[in-house]
């Protein structure tokens, strides 16, 4: 990325801008993680059924797929719903 030129610019990026640029994106991409778990608990914590229910489709979800695997998360859609909300 240092060597590489803009078409009209006569300077590339600088070590210290590639620094920046990768720090300002591990803090924004924990940041936005963390307050959405942190949300998420909370609407778990206030709404006991929406919590029974996550846990229900977790224990079901082990239950028919021994086998854990991470692609298969995408069958947990009250919980994918519950993530979007907190968002």
């Amino acid at each position: 990325m240092i060597d590489t030129l803009d078409s009209g610019s006569i300077e590339g990026l600088t070590e210290g801008d590639i620094v920046i640029d990768c720090f300002s994106f591990l803090a924004a991409g924990y940041e936005t993680t963390s307050v959405t778990l942190t949300f998420t608990t909370y609407l778990l914590a206030v709404h006991p059924e929406a919590q029974e229910r996550v846990s229900n489709e977790i224990n079901d979800y082990y239950e028919e797929n021994p086998v854990r695997k991470s692609t298969n998360a995408a069958c947990a859609f009250y919980i994918i719903a519950l993530l979007y909300t907190s968002i």
